[in-house]
């Protein structure tokens, strides 16, 4: 996973970096993860999705989304 490293030196700094900055960093690192685990499905066959995630695709995949598609 990208984000480990990452997560890893965030989690050593705790004692010495305020809440705050401890709050924003940690959900930096869940959206990024999450970020990359979306892109992933968007590229993985249809019959290596997870159910959820193949009916969500379908309901996207409707006529009126496709012309109003919005990347982010």
């Amino acid at each position: 996973m990208p984000a480990t490293p990452f997560a890893v030196l965030c989690l050593a700094a705790t004692p010495w970096t305020p809440a705050a900055a401890d709050v924003f960093l940690s959900a930096a690192t869940l959206l990024v993860c999450l970020s990359q685990q979306f892109h992933a499905w968007a590229h993985m066959k249809k019959s290596r999705l997870p159910a959820a995630v193949d009916a969500l695709q379908a309901r996207r995949r409707r006529r009126p989304h496709l012309l109003r598609e919005c990347l982010l």
